[in-house]
């Protein structure tokens, strides 16, 4: 099992888009783009994240604020009978964005979830040990559960990749990693979430046969809008 891993910095715009944008863009997509080579027959994959915050929500605090620089926590499994899951710090300056992961079984990271952060320290890898002092000095634990399909294809020029992702939903009481889950729909009027990853130039060819331009651009993050109605206090 990998250890760890640290992805380049890339850019990443986000736009919420109705039904009829997401049946043109995804139509344009299929035609003009590859498909992603992790989608399953029907062309979507799954995909399940429980996201972390500090117990004083620092994390979504900082995105709330707007802050240029910020950061989001989760672990990451791709299937609701997973045998590993991502733990991953994702950190984001402006529009560039990196991440950080490490590699967990899926009893390690039931564990992690559970508050057993020596799962980590017990990693010999500098990753591991880097998430373990963060989650452990600021009493990081579960705050809320997401999962969608999503649709993914990707093009060579500037490694652009194009993701939709659909039927968005989520939890703020059932944190576990594996089994069917009772959620709330994030969107009720069916909008998707279309995602535009590159590494340079921002490919405004695209984003125009997408439908999408800048005005139509949200700070939209799944994190935070699923928390919001339960962190009003703040």
């Amino acid at each position: 099992m990998s250890g760890s891993l640290q992805k380049a910095w890339r850019n990443e715009r986000k736009f919420r888009i109705s039904p009829m944008q997401y049946a043109a863009a995804s139509g344009w997509c299929r035609h003009a783009m590859q498909a992603d080579p992790h989608a399953g027959p029907g062309g979507d994959y799954f995909i399940r994240s429980v996201y972390l915050d500090s117990l004083e929500n620092g994390d979504y605090v900082e995105k709330g604020a707007g802050s240029l620089s910020r950061k989001k926590i989760r672990l990451r499994v791709y299937s609701e009978n997973a045998e590993f899951a991502l733990l991953e710090r994702k950190h984001k300056i402006g529009m560039w964005n990196q991440k950080e992961r490490v590699k967990l079984s899926i009893v390690e990271a039931e564990a992690l979830l559970g508050g057993d952060w020596d799962v980590l320290f017990r990693r010999e890898s500098e990753t591991a040990l880097r998430f373990y002092a963060e989650l452990k000095s600021k009493l990081y634990r579960p705050v809320v559960h997401v999962e969608y399909e999503r649709e993914a294809y990707v093009l060579p020029f500037e490694d652009i990749r194009v993701t939709f992702d659909k039927s968005v939903r989520y939890s703020v009481s059932d944190f576990g990693l594996r089994g069917r889950k009772s959620m709330v729909p994030l969107f009720p009027r069916g909008e998707t979430v279309l995602e535009v990853k590159y590494n340079e130039e921002f490919p405004r060819w695209v984003a125009e046969r997408l439908g999408a331009i800048d005005e139509v651009q949200v700070a939209l993050s799944k994190f935070g809008l699923s928390l919001a109605p339960w962190r009003a206090e703040i």
